[in-house]
């Protein structure tokens, strides 16, 4: 672990952080495989020369280090524990290190915010403003995110609406206004099929399965009978994609008469 000289429990200022692997070599020769890296000189330095301060964490490699940095599995090596690894990283370790020490969490964002004053035709499109906007109280829940991370169909025409409009303002498209529609027509109207909300509906329940959850399963896939929540289950597990998702979905109500659900 580096912290920067002017790191002071007692102060408000808050520091980016770098998490780094194979931790053993960053900061002592004594625990290094084959030589320290001499990561806290190098911070120290870089410092000294007008760098922004950030904390380093270095996170130690382990008996499955491969596996654990290896995207993929292989016949050599075994099954990939990246997933695993990364999880843990974001899971456990990052949130531990912004409990304890004076991180900024937020930093990205802030990066981000900063990007369109920096590249002329680069432009902030404020998704997380338009979701407060459209939550109770300003305050982002399951109406618009689940989990925190997947939006809803609700929060997907909120997005789509927020960079429609950011398009329109910056003058990217002239839009046709014999055409175009207004936001609740589009939540009205939304092309969504039976097949697409059984898929997230299963999706959602899968990833409820696992941490920080930890759902009983409520629901066998391998179980389901019906054409679209075969369709459906397909999707998930990736055996078939979107486009020849809708198009069997076409053929199959197509033969049914059933223009609604054709269309």
């Amino acid at each position: 672990m580096y912290t920067p000289p002017d790191y002071d429990v007692a102060s408000a200022k808050e520091y980016p952080v770098i998490y780094m692997h194979d931790g053993q070599n960053l900061f002592d020769a004594k625990t290094s495989y084959a030589g320290e890296w001499g990561i806290d000189e190098v911070m120290d330095s870089l410092i000294n020369k007008g760098i922004t301060p950030s904390i380093v964490v270095g996170i130690n490699n382990s008996a499955e280090r491969i596996r654990e940095y290896k995207p993929y599995d292989s016949d050599k090596y075994g099954k990939s524990l990246a997933d695993e690894y990364l999880q843990f990283i974001a899971k456990d370790l990052k949130p531990f290190i912004d409990s304890v020490y004076k991180t900024k969490s937020d930093a990205l964002n802030t990066i981000i915010a900063g990007l369109p004053l920096k590249f002329p035709g680069v432009y902030l499109v404020d998704t997380k403003k338009m979701f407060e906007e459209h939550s109770p109280h300003g305050i982002i829940g399951n109406e618009t995110l689940l989990e925190h991370v997947h939006p809803t169909i609700y929060g997907y025409s909120l997005m789509s609406e927020t960079f429609y409009m950011s398009l329109k303002q910056h003058k990217i498209i002239v839009p046709d206004l014999q055409s175009e529609i207004m936001l609740e027509q589009l939540q009205h109207e939304m092309p969504i099929t039976i097949v697409d909300s059984m898929r997230g509906t299963y999706q959602i329940m899968l990833l409820k399965e696992n941490w920080p959850f930890n759902q009983p399963k409520t629901i066998d896939l391998n179980k389901l009978n019906s054409f679209e929540a075969k369709l459906a289950v397909s999707l998930i597990y990736q055996k078939t994609n979107w486009i020849t998702a809708m198009r069997a979905q076409i053929e199959h109500y197509s033969k049914l008469n059933d223009q609604a659900n054709t269309l």
